[in-house]
């Protein structure tokens, strides 16, 4: 449970984001994104942190959501579009080069979403979900290339 001055701050920043992006937020919305934010934010969080972690819950969190939620009509698909998103990354982080995204795409777009996968539990929301993306599956990649 998050102190009384820690909410109140975080009530102010996602009333103002609401209003500053024209979210359309309805007060029984804004109570949700507060209370869900406790589950991303440690206690004594900038105003700034505060501001980024509301911004990337409010753009990603149907998708992460979605990407959990194995008896949602459209989890498949979300994960179908991640796969895409998976080769996209790694074409064009130069893995086509020399015939290797060809040679072995099935392979690594299987172990990098599986990364993704285990690692979903632990995004945060302190970068939009692409991003964080991004960085898991170039790293797996880079793993699996070391061998």
């Amino acid at each position: 449970m998050q102190p009384p001055s820690a909410i109140h701050t975080w009530a102010a920043v996602i009333s103002e984001l609401n209003r500053a992006e024209a979210w359309g937020l309805s007060p029984t919305e804004q109570q949700h994104y507060l209370h869900e934010l406790q589950h991303y934010l440690p206690t004594e969080s900038s105003p700034a942190l505060i501001r980024r972690v509301c911004f990337n819950y409010h753009h990603d969190h149907r998708m992460v959501a979605l990407l959990h939620d194995l008896g949602h009509p459209q989890h498949h698909t979300a994960w179908a579009d991640w796969t895409w998103t998976a080769i996209q990354m790694l074409a064009r982080s130069g893995w086509h080069e020399g015939g290797q995204l060809a040679q072995h795409i099935h392979d690594l777009t299987q172990l990098t979403l599986r990364e993704l996968l285990l690692s979903l539990p632990r995004f945060r929301f302190q970068s939009r979900l692409n991003t964080w993306a991004y960085a898991v599956v170039m790293r797996t990649a880079q793993r699996i290339e070391r061998g």
